[in-house]
């Protein structure tokens, strides 16, 4: 997407949503895998999506909310989604239940954990990240820690 931004397209629902399911068809025959740590449990291995986010919904798409985490929020910590399979049947289960209304998602191939004080990422060979919808290029190892209070907002 940061290419096709670079080249002048305009950043648009549809342009996000053709460039994930290009990146979807590009890695679902192998994709990377990942360790998912939090405290107080044991490593996830063989994760191959993760999000982590500090509130609910996860973000819009046009106008409709993503709930991947609905026990998130900004005084929580920080919360975290994977999925362990690409597959199309996950792909299309997972899309739903983010998409309701009431998204709550579940199944044997998601993982979430909510109000976790952090989140270390790693994997064998680097990966993109991404923060906020911007590339911060490849890492084989990131940590995401919650600092509550660290902004205030003053009327």
């Amino acid at each position: 997407m940061e290419r096709q931004r670079a080249s002048g397209r305009e950043a648009s629902p549809l342009r996000y949503a053709m460039t994930a399911l290009a990146e979807y068809a590009r890695q679902r025959r192998d994709p990377p895998a990942m360790t998912v740590e939090v405290p107080g449990a044991a490593p996830l291995h063989e994760v191959r999506m993760a999000f982590v986010s500090n509130t609910d919904p996860w973000t819009y798409l046009s106008g409709k909310a993503v709930r991947t985490n609905p026990g998130a929020g900004f005084g929580t910590g920080l919360a975290l989604f994977a999925l362990r399979h690409l597959g199309l049947p996950t792909i299309g289960r997972t899309l739903r239940h983010v998409l309701a209304p009431d998204g709550d998602p579940h199944g044997r191939n998601i993982l979430r954990q909510d109000a976790v004080p952090s989140v270390r990422i790693s994997s064998a060979e680097p990966l993109a990240l991404q923060l906020d919808g911007d590339h911060l290029g490849s890492r084989t190892d990131v940590e995401f820690v919650s600092v509550p209070g660290a902004l205030r907002v003053v009327v």
